[in-house]
């Protein structure tokens, strides 16, 4: 189970936000030439601008014809840091500015004599109403091998916007992930989890599993990458690097998941040039606590809370009587029969038959408890699993599926081998971290125990100096963030790190999971710490946040608000207090991954039947024509998509051929719902710019 944050992009939400980009008139061309790294100054990448297709490789210096043999003789220096400027490697959202380049810095920080070098994507952000003043904030990924940019143009707005509304954003991919020059996917290891989850788990596994990962590390090995070059205390040089390459002095430092524990190593070497620290879900520098070995301990406080949060809840208690009793029942029942279900990749559309047993089913909860939006669900999945019902754990299958690219496993072994696994993590963190209780324990402790041993021997990154386990101490200015809800990095991390950092603060939401400045109350405390680090945060919000959404209400009622989408041509309303999620697309916010309704709104000069083909191709489903819809004096073609990432309905009018389009996703028993109150007043507003 890896640290990277739970991707919030549910359902049908990815392959939306492709379709809008893929019907838009003057989406950019993408097969642009690679970046110049000569430019002088960096390239501001707007919707209209070209991306190149892969990372581009380095020019090779020419060997100058004057140089002595006893200069030739003599090894040459490690390289020295340098940024240059270049285009995105990734489609920027249309709503903020990129300006993109790479920083290229030493493999191997701790060999002077070592000349080679990996190149590093970076991209810094801005709004429209970003100060130019403002102290920048860098973020730091999870994982560790979190691919940064992978769904950046889905994300950014939601995850970041409110930051990016004070702050300029400056994003980097971490040596050995995606878009470093030397990236440490491994290939092999997603390919064999596809194969085998069509089946229920074997004896054989664990030997599957090691030797598709020694082909990984052998293949890297052979590619040029020194494995043991790959780990924390070399990604903080990195990162003190690349500040002082783009000329900053100090920046705001934002770390979340695995991004905390780069963050305390960061102000452990490099303390003067952050002005700012947030460590948001902490991985503590201890390997009893920040490797594999507590995990069994974190997971059933996290579900502990879940119990406890839907038993002081009336309406979820009411609902879901004796919840953990009938979760283990629901366990048990998966361990004497599989359920047999379809997965689908909900970027691709790509669907896969799935076997779950006890043990994927307590793997899919493990992740959920990461959002809000996914425990919320767990109840009512207890209940279908109940009635053999696999909606709500179908979309946690491929909630799975979709989150496997989009971390680099080579990576991820790298570094947890060298900093806490290969020599640091003593035997009795692994009884330490026992529960007793076989739920958590068979299903993560001893497994992780004899897979972590054997795993490390075969990514042989060497082992890092028992003093990368010290705690942090540290005088910078540090806020910490927890969820209760957090089945990984729970708040007593959080304590356990406190006492280290002498301006230091810690905050607890009670109804959050990994990641807190996901949530509003967690990103307004955020920003209040950014904009004065001296000042006591302001923790109103706390006693005010709302308990999640356990049983999403009604639709009646809803008030709307205006939105208009130039480069779409299409105006039109959406239902105030929805998140958005990209041009003409919007998620409804008080509800949860059973529940959830998506929301898009486009157009385009083109036959309402394309719109409708397209949509249906991207997702691997078939139009079926479903009646037709009365709204605002026109009457509205209506047709369902039966895909495997879920229940569709699209509304399509032609108008004087300019086809108006609108979608809504969702689950058919809150279709009545969505029609009665959602569809009326959002059809009737749609129109031309």
């Amino acid at each position: 189970m890896s640290l990277t944050r739970f991707v919030r992009i549910f359902a049908l939400l990815a392959a939306l936000a492709l379709f809008a980009s893929a019907c838009s008139s003057s989406s950019p061309d993408t097969d642009a030439a690679a970046p110049d790294t000569d430019a002088s100054e960096p390239t501001v990448a707007t919707e209209e601008d070209p991306v190149s297709d892969g990372v581009p490789e380095p020019e090779e210096d020419e060997p100058d014809d004057e140089t002595s043999q006893d200069e030739a003789d003599d090894p040459a220096p490690q390289p020295e840091p340098e940024y240059a400027s270049g285009s995105c490697e990734f489609d920027p959202p249309p709503e903020f500015e990129a300006e993109c380049g790479w920083l290229t810095v030493p493999e191997n920080w701790d060999d002077p004599s070592d000349t080679d070098t990996l190149r590093l994507h970076v991209a810094t952000f801005t709004g429209p109403n970003t100060p130019s003043d403002a102290t920048p904030v860098v973020y730091l990924e999870g994982g560790p091998g979190g691919s940064t940019f992978g769904l950046i143009g889905l994300t950014l707005s939601e995850q970041f916007g409110p930051i990016l509304e004070d702050h300029p954003l400056v994003m980097f991919t971490q040596r050995g992930s995606a878009l470093s020059t030397i990236d440490l996917e491994c290939e092999e290891v997603i390919d064999l989890g596809l194969e085998t989850i069509e089946r229920a788990p074997e004896d054989g596994d664990v030997d599957l599993q090691l030797g598709v990962l020694q082909e990984c590390a052998d293949r890297l090995v052979e590619e040029g990458a020194d494995l043991s070059a790959y780990h924390t205390v070399a990604s903080a040089n990195d990162v003190d690097a690349l500040r002082e390459a783009l000329g900053y002095e100090q920046w705001n430092v934002l770390g979340i998941s695995y991004g905390t524990r780069l963050g305390q190593e960061l102000v452990r070497n490099h303390p003067d040039g952050v002005r700012a620290l947030i460590l948001d879900s902490i991985q503590p520098t201890d390997p009893t606590l920040g490797s594999l070995a507590a995990i069994p301990t974190t997971f059933e406080g996290s579900l502990d809370q879940l119990f406890a949060g839907c038993e002081a809840s009336a309406e979820c208690s009411a609902a879901n009587p004796n919840l953990e009793e009938r979760f283990r029942a629901v366990v048990a029942k998966a361990d004497a029969e599989p359920f047999e279900l379809e997965a689908a990749d909900q970027i691709t559309g790509e669907t896969y038959d799935a076997v779950v047993d006890d043990t994927r089913l307590v793997g899919a909860v493990f992740q959920a408890l990461y959002q809000p939006e996914a425990f919320a669900a767990l109840p009512e999945m207890v209940e279908q699993l109940e009635n053999d019902n696999t909606d709500v754990l179908a979309t946690l299958i491929g909630l799975g599926i979709t989150n496997g690219p989009l971390i680099s496993h080579g990576m991820y072994t790298s570094v947890m081998c060298h900093d806490f696994l290969a020599e640091l993590t003593p035997a009795s963190a692994w009884d330490a971290g026992a529960t007793g209780d076989e739920l958590f324990d068979d299903n993560f402790g001893e497994i992780f125990e004899e897979e972590a041993t054997q795993f490390c021997d075969v990514f042989t990154t060497g082992s890092a100096p028992a003093s990368i386990t010290e705690p942090v101490t540290s005088d910078v200015p540090t806020l910490m963030l927890a969820g209760a809800y957090d089945p990984i990095t729970p708040p007593s991390f959080a304590t356990a790190v406190e006492p280290g950092f002498s301006n230091g603060q810690l905050a607890v939401l009670p109804h959050v999971g990994h990641g807190v400045v996901g949530d509003d109350c967690g990103m307004s405390i955020a920003l209040g710490f950014f904009a004065d680090p001296a000042a006591d945060i302001d923790r109103s919000c706390i006693e005010t946040s709302k308990e999640p959404s356990w049983l999403p209400g009604s639709l009646e009622g809803l008030t709307f608000e205006p939105f208009e989408v130039s480069f779409l041509g299409v105006k039109g309303v959406v239902p105030e207090g929805w998140t958005s999620q990209g041009p003409g697309t919007s998620i409804r916010s008080d509800s949860n991954l059973a529940h959830q309704t998506v929301l898009i709104q486009q157009g385009g000069p083109i036959p309402a039947e394309q719109f409708v083909d397209l949509l249906a191709s991207q997702l691997g489903g078939e139009p079926v024509p479903a009646g037709s819809f009365d709204a605002g004096g026109r009457t509205w073609d209506v047709v369902d998509i039966d895909a495997a990432v879920g229940n569709i309905r699209a509304y399509v009018f032609d108008d004087a051929g300019f086809t108006l389009f609108a979608a809504v996703f969702g689950p058919a028993s809150d279709l009545p719902d969505v029609e009665a109150n959602l569809m009326p007043t959002v059809l009737e507003n749609l129109q031309q710019t």
